[in-house]
């Protein structure tokens, strides 16, 4: 069954419907208004995503290197340069036995010429906050689609905003 999700948006924001199909996403850009559009693809810094994604399994939110290696993996397939990273995981609350009690989130960012991609983790509601923020050549949108099907994310909220829109 898709989940189909409309985002209502500002003039410097894009406009589109969304369905995920298992992991086939599609995008639609059927609401945008040509004359707006115009106008945002003529003078903007760059594209800023502000993407949310639930129902992903525990363990991927948990894992530093497996985080690591899906936002190295969306940021090189848009062929952003990688300048930096660094990434932090809360660690776990264990009981008097060292038994997991419950598993904590991880923090991360990469610093890219272009910008950068962070991401904050809670697998404790198998949910993910992402931000994604290109200039140049490289597609955040694309990214965050990458980061979508790598997370296997069952559900997700986007906001694409043009910066630097003059």
């Amino acid at each position: 069954m898709p989940v189909n999700l409309k985002f209502h948006t500002n003039l410097h924001q894009e406009v589109q419907d969304y369905s995920l199909h298992s992991n086939n996403l599609l995008i639609e850009d059927k609401n945008k208004r040509e004359s707006v559009g115009s106008f945002i693809k003529s003078s903007y810094a760059g594209k800023h995503v502000i993407l949310d994604m639930f129902d992903i399994a525990e363990n991927l939110l948990s894992d530093v290197e497996i985080i690591s290696k899906f936002l190295t993996k969306a940021a090189t397939k848009v062929n952003a340069t990688i300048l930096n990273s660094n990434f932090h995981h809360f660690g776990n609350s264990l009981d008097s036995n060292q038994k997991i009690l419950e598993v904590y989130g991880v923090t991360g960012v990469l610093v890219l010429s272009e910008s950068h991609i962070s991401i904050h983790t809670w697998p404790e509601n198998n949910y993910a906050a992402v931000d994604i923020f290109m200039c140049g050549d490289c597609d955040s949108i694309k990214a965050a689609q990458i980061m979508i099907k790598l997370f296997k994310a069952k559900r997700f909220t986007q906001s694409i905003f043009y910066r630097g829109v003059n």
